[in-house]
Parts: structure tokens; C-alpha cells; sequence
């Protein structure tokens, strides 16, 4: 008996059943090539270069957070950075994004945003909320960042890259010889200055100025410190459509009554570069003249002596230390006397902001990378990383307990929740005119609404501009 595997008998088939087979083999195998060739293939990323101007910080400063991007980020290959003086950059700036050489990523200052919103491409939803952006920095960047589009739908078009606020820096040894301390209050500024103003005896000759304001001209930051005043007065300055000015208006006061808010704070500026100008402190009169035209400029009086009280920003700070001789004391800008509603005293604090915003070009063709990177660039890490070097202030505020332990810095940080601006549309314009009105006042003798009326239909000129 042999053995093996057992023998299977095949069915036999037509030719024509082997025809119909075979076709329907090969009907199936195309389809399942079709199905197959139809999955979407996962494809390889690729790699972006990205651009950054910039007009404050250097290539040193931005090196170390730039190539810690890099190296969490494998999607970008590299970062081109470029530093442009601050007195030519805008221009360089739109330049360059007119013949689309623009670069990626820009930084501006907070008041020039609105001025270029139809450059910008805004931030995706996905990397930051309108919400999450109010918990995350202080109330004067949502107010300058967030914006609606005609449905009411909010939408990020920057993101702040730092903060300052206008201070208070004043001579510690002329205040001490003079048994004063900073100042809280303009009542108390203007008792400091009366103090510590050194005239010659019939008042015509300024030797030493209690404070550097009043002008334009030798007093840097002047227009801001008087926006400071204004804002702190309660003015109005652009109409709610920011089409017009306001700030020359008048507004219903105590009883009706009606009030100047603008034309008030001006006069109170330029009453401090006015010989003869007095204002009521305490139920007296005081001498306010303090300031003109003959001074130095405002650090270089702090710096001789000529001087005990400047204003100026955080950014400023490094530079003044250095000044030889000088024992450089901070406090916060004074602030309004509170005010007796009823059986209450009232305060409202207002400080005044300048900082640099983030942005990405509409016209980059790596928007997503690009908010990528400043959304990095803006992180609590990042910002620590950054201020290191370059001794700025950051408007997180999960960094401002951090913060305001830093020497004399710290007094700024203080300031920043109840920072505000206004929205002039084109900013080197709009601070021109106030220091015409400011001269119209000081120099010429106008009334200060008579110059501030002036002011405003310059502004209306810059405002209505399309």
C-alpha cells in the first residue's frame, strides 16, 4: 500500500469561466488601488525661514532666545534678524513690506498699531485667545491689541513685547537738604517745586529748577507728561468713532457747571515755565514757575544740579544711573488729589504707557510660524530671558510680583495695571501739534483753550484721514 497525501480531484472549468475570473481578479485589485492611492500620505513638513525686524534690542541681546526656539522648533531652519535705528525704521519698514521684501515678524510701538492694522495678519485662536490674552497681560495691551471685526468678533493683532510707564526720578540729596520726600500728589509736586526752585531774588533768573516741565523744547517726554495730565483729568480725547478730537471740550462739572478737562491740565503744565503763575495749595497760593528755555535739557539739569526732578521711563534708568554724582531717587508720577464725593474721598489712578508690540506681516508666507515664534518670544520664559539683557520690563502678569522687587525698576511695574493711552493715528504728528499748543502758551502768550481749540483742528486733519 503506498502512502502520501491524499489526491485532489480540481473542478474543471470553461474557458469562459476562467475569462470571468481572471477579469474579476483584476477589476478588484484596481480598486484597491484606487482605495489606497486615495489615503491621504503624511507629508514630510517643511522647513521655514523667518524674519525679525527690530529698532530697540540687537542681535546679542536676541541671540540666546532665538536659538532656544530653534532648537524646540525643527519646523523652522533658521531666524534672519535685523536692527534698524528707531529714526528710520518705519519707513524702512514700509518700504521693504511695499516692495514685499517686508520682513515676517515687525515690532512697533503700542500707538502706531492701529496706523498699520492693514499690514498685519492676526493671531490664529489656536495659539491665544482674546480671554486668555486679558489674563495673561496688563489691561493697557487688550485695549490696544484686541480688536472687532463688524460681527463683534475679538481678534488679536499683536502681542506687547514689553511695558513702560512714565516716572518720577529726582535728586535724593536735594530732597533730603530740603527735608522732602517724593511727592504723591501734584498739590505735592507743586509744594516741592515752590521748595526747591532756586530764582534770583527779583524772580526773572531760574539758577536751580524744582522740576524740568512747563516746556517743550529742553523737556524730554513733554507731550506725554501732558497726556499724563490730561487722562488723569478725566479728558476725553477722540471721539468714541476716534474720527475727532475731544480734548478741547468741555464736559458738565460739579452742579452743571460746565469744565474744561483738557484746557485745565495744559494750563497746569505750562504754568510750571510761566513767570508770575501760581496755583492754590492748601487754601495758598504757591509759585509755580520753575522751567524755561535758558535751562538744559531735562537730564542734562538733573545731571548738573540744575534740576531735582525729571520725568521719565523705566527704559531711561540705566542711562541715568550712570550719571556721576547723583543719588537717583524713583517714585510713581503724582496723582490727583482725591476727591469728597458726598462723605467719600474718591481716587482714580492713571499712569501712561509706551511699549513695543509683536506683530506678523499679512504678506509673510509663514504666518503660522511666525506667531509661533512670538508666541515663544512672549512667554514667562522667554521674557525672563530676554529682560535679562536687555534691562526692559516685561507686560506679563504672572512676572509683575517678580518684577517689582527689582531695584528702582520696581517702582514702574507698580504702574502698569493702571496704565492707559490714547489713540492718535499718527503719533510724531499728533506730538507736534501739542508742542505747538505747548509753545502757543508759554511762548506767545495764547489762552490754553484758545491754543487747545487750535490744536484740535490740526488733529481733526490727521484723525479724518483715510
Amino acid at each position: 500500500m503506498a502512502f502520501g497525501l491524499p489526491q485532489i480531484r480540481l473542478p474543471q472549468f470553461s474557458k469562459r469561466t476562467w475569462l470571468i475570473i481572471g477579469g474579476g481578479a483584476a477589476a478588484l485589485l484596481l480598486l484597491i488601488i484606487l482605495i489606497v492611492s486615495a489615503i491621504p500620505k503624511g507629508k514630510v513638513a517643511e522647513k521655514v525661514a523667518l524674519s525679525v525686524w527690530m529698532s530697540t534690542e540687537s542681535l546679542d541681546q536676541m541671540t540666546p532666545v532665538l536659538q532656544s526656539f530653534l532648537a524646540q522648533n525643527t519646523s523652522v531652519e533658521k531666524i534672519n534678524f535685523k536692527q534698524i535705528a528707531a529714526d528710520n525704521y518705519e519707513n524702512e519698514l514700509l518700504n521693504a513690506l511695499a516692495a514685499d521684501k517686508g520682513p515676517d515678524i515687525f515690532v512697533l510701538p503700542n500707538d502706531l498699531l492701529t496706523r498699520h492694522l492693514d499690514k498685519i495678519s492676526p493671531m490664529p485662536a489656536t495659539l491665544l485667545t482674546p480671554d486668555l490674552f486679558r489674563s495673561t497681560f496688563v489691561p493697557v495691551a487688550a485695549d490696544d491689541a484686541i480688536r472687532k471685526d463688524t460681527a463683534g468678533s475679538e481678534y488679536i493683532m499683536g502681542v506687547p513685547f514689553n511695558m513702560d510707564t512714565l516716572g518720577l526720578f529726582y535728586n535724593t540729596a536735594m530732597f533730603s537738604d530740603a527735608n522732602l520726600e517724593a511727592p504723591q500728589t501734584w498739590d505735592d509736586f507743586a509744594s516741592a517745586v515752590a521748595k526747591l526752585t532756586n530764582k534770583q531774588q527779583d524772580g526773572s533768573v531760574v539758577r536751580v529748577a524744582g522740576a524740568a516741565l512747563g516746556g517743550q523744547s529742553n523737556v524730554s517726554f513733554a507731550t506725554d507728561i501732558l497726556y499724563l495730565l490730561m487722562l488723569q483729568n478725566g479728558t476725553k480725547m477722540v471721539s468714541a468713532d476716534k474720527t475727532s478730537a475731544t480734548f478741547h471740550l468741555s464736559e458738565a462739572g460739579t452742579g452743571g457747571n460746565p469744565v474744561f478737562p483738557g484746557t485745565d491740565a495744559l494750563s497746569f503744565y505750562t504754568g510750571f515755565a510761566i513767570p508770575g503763575s501760581t496755583i492754590n495749595v492748601s487754601g495758598k497760593q504757591t509759585d509755580i514757575y520753575t522751567w524755561n528755555n535758558t535751562l538744559p535739557s531735562s537730564f542734562q539739569a538733573l545731571s548738573r544740579r540744575k534740576a531735582a526732578m525729571i520725568f521719565g521711563y523705566a527704559s531711561n534708568i540705566e542711562d541715568l544711573s550712570k550719571l556721576s554724582g547723583i543719588k537717583l531717587g524713583v517714585a510713581p508720577v503724582p496723582q490727583p488729589a482725591p476727591e469728597l464725593v458726598g462723605t467719600t474721598l474718591q481716587e482714580k489712578t492713571v499712569n501712561y504707557a509706551q511699549y513695543q508690540i509683536m506683530t506678523v506681516s499679512r504678506k509673510s508666507s509663514s504666518t503660522d510660524a511666525a506667531w509661533e515664534l512670538i508666541n515663544y518670544l512672549t512667554s514667562k520664559d522667554a521674557q525672563k530671558m530676554i529682560n535679562a539683557s536687555t534691562k526692559r520690563l516685561s507686560a506679563r502678569l504672572d512676572l509683575i510680583e517678580e518684577q517689582s522687587k527689582i531695584s528702582l525698576y520696581g517702582t514702574f511695574v507698580s504702574e502698569f495695571s493702571t496704565a492707559q493711552n490714547w489713540y492718535k493715528k499718527d503719533p510724531a504728528k499728533m506730538d507736534k501739534i501739542f508742542e505747538q499748543a505747548i509753545d502757543a502758551v508759554v511762548l506767545f502768550g495764547q489762552s490754553p483753550q484758545n491754543a487747545l481749540e487750535s490744536a484740535a483742528q490740526s488733529a481733526n486733519k490727521i484723525l479724518g484721514e483715510q
